[in-house]
């Protein structure tokens, strides 16, 4: 027991390791933080120790997010504009 309390001590003490660029947003959102893996290069929080997911569940989670369904499943996006000033569907105003 001693001889590991000092090998945590010692491991306490060193510096961290150089910063690989790790966004953990992405345990708190599936869909806020994918910009910054998916475009900005950082690793996905969720493929580090800090979560138990394997890449096939990171997968399946992102997946399911519903406006990648839909693109997926070629549906058109509707944009709400406000209460009573109409909607603008694929690119076109409609009124209510």
């Amino acid at each position: 027991m001693d001889k590991l309390v000092s090998r945590l001590g010692a491991e306490t003490r060193l510096p961290p390791p150089a910063d690989p660029h790790i966004c953990a947003g992405t345990l708190l959102s599936r869909e806020q933080y994918l910009h910054d893996v998916e475009r900005l290069g950082y690793v996905d929080g969720r493929l580090t120790t800090a979560s138990t997911m394997t890449p096939d569940d990171v997968a399946v989670w992102t997946e399911a997010i519903p406006a990648r369904q839909a693109e997926a499943e070629g549906e058109e996006t509707v944009a709400h504009t406000g209460a009573g000033l109409g909607t603008m569907v694929a690119g076109h105003p409609s009124t209510p």
